[in-house]
């Protein structure tokens, strides 16, 4: 294989730099597309999903929310810290019906949406 200049540049820059940018998760056609906007999305009204069906669930950060700026997603083994103005996307398929929960980095705020 022949390494050619932009390559080592390429390379060069993701070492220094590191992965500036991740690549946002490959969304399914069928996807229920669910947006939660932080901090009030912790607490906000209850949204309802199907069992069994993608779910691409987005968090956007509107404000500054302290601990609430890192958001997971248990059921999805899924954890981001995010700054203001900063959306971010995890795609889980629920298998069954009940919460499917999410939280702040502490667990202190929390919020969720309904599986059916």
């Amino acid at each position: 294989m022949k390494i050619t200049s932009s390559i080592l540049t390429a390379l060069a820059a993701s070492v220094l730099f590191g992965a500036a940018s991740v690549a946002a998760p490959k969304i399914p056609a069928n996807a229920q597309k669910i947006t939660v906007t932080l901090p009030q999305g912790y607490s906000a009204s209850k949204r309802v999903v199907q069992a069994g069906k993608p779910v691409a669930l987005t968090f956007f950060l509107q404000s500054e929310a302290g601990c609430g700026n890192e958001v997971m997603v248990p059921a999805a083994k899924w954890k981001k810290t995010l700054k203001v103005g900063e959306r971010a996307t995890v795609v889980y398929t629920p298998k069954k019906s009940g919460p499917l929960t999410f939280a702040c980095g502490m667990n202190h705020m929390k919020g969720s949406i309904v599986v059916r």
